[in-house]
């Protein structure tokens, strides 16, 4: 067995990690504020296949669901699918497709104009094949959202050391380690399958002991971190917009 410091992200601890709905109630402030950023940068107006992976209770891809799209919603969390379908209005049910598996052992024949791939790569085996996987699913023009969070900031990871994660979150095994990728690094492995960064979001901070902290204070923190903002050099969030390469 490794030692407790060095198990990495895997399919099985991923799903126990989202399978505990604590983290839709203490992260409800990070999923708003991340949809709102979505909706405002994608809208709804034009016919989209949109493939959400990881959607969680549906929240960042739900917004974007119309009588012209079609929705993929993919989690390996049963749990969060169910708080996903419920989110669905009953009339566009028939334009929704539930996928409860894996992203990287699914297997699909179609391509998405829109690829969602938000608070996943964290918890991936390895980062790099499943960016080749959404280049490879999404249509020249397509745009991928992806999203990373840097807590090696020296202020969360000063707060990662004092209070570790095993401590915060109930059920989440001992000694296990997310995934440290940067924004740069992330634009650096997507650049290598032809998907170029669009716009990046910058915002929030880490918050020891968020799971206690009232939502209006959380928001509040976002509000000082954005870019330009007072505390936005110790900002951890980072929301990308890619598009994949068109053909010449």
């Amino acid at each position: 067995m490794m030692p407790q410091d060095q198990i990495h992200p895997s399919n099985e601890l991923a799903e126990k990690y989202f399978n505990n709905p604590v983290y839709l109630n203490h992260a409800r402030y990070l999923i708003d504020y991340r949809a709102g950023i979505i909706s405002g940068m994608l809208g709804n107006s034009r016919p989209v296949k949109i493939l959400d992976i990881g959607c969680g209770d549906g929240s960042l891809s739900s917004g974007l669901l119309n009588r012209s799209s079609r929705l993929t919603m993919l989690d390996l969390s049963a749990p969060m699918l169910a708080y996903a379908k419920a989110k669905i209005p009953p009339g566009l049910l028939d334009r929704v497709d539930f996928v409860n598996e894996s992203f990287t052992d699914w297997h699909t024949e179609h391509n998405y104009h829109t690829i969602l791939c938000v608070g996943v790569l964290a918890h991936v085996p390895c980062v790099d094949s499943v960016v080749s996987k959404i280049a490879s699913l999404l249509q020249p023009g397509g745009i991928a959202v992806l999203e990373v969070t840097d807590n090696r900031k020296a202020l969360s990871q000063w707060f990662s050391n004092v209070l570790p994660m095993k401590k915060l979150r109930p059920g989440v095994q001992p000694g296990y380690k997310t995934n440290p990728i940067t924004a740069e690094e992330l634009i650096v492995i997507a650049a290598s399958v032809d998907l170029h960064k669009m716009r990046l979001f910058h915002y929030n901070m880490y918050v020891p002991l968020s799971r206690f902290c009232p939502q209006w204070i959380l928001r509040a923190v976002i509000n000082l971190t954005v870019d330009g903002r007072l505390l936005s050099r110790c900002a951890v969030e980072n929301l990308i917009f890619f598009q994949k390469k068109i053909p010449d």
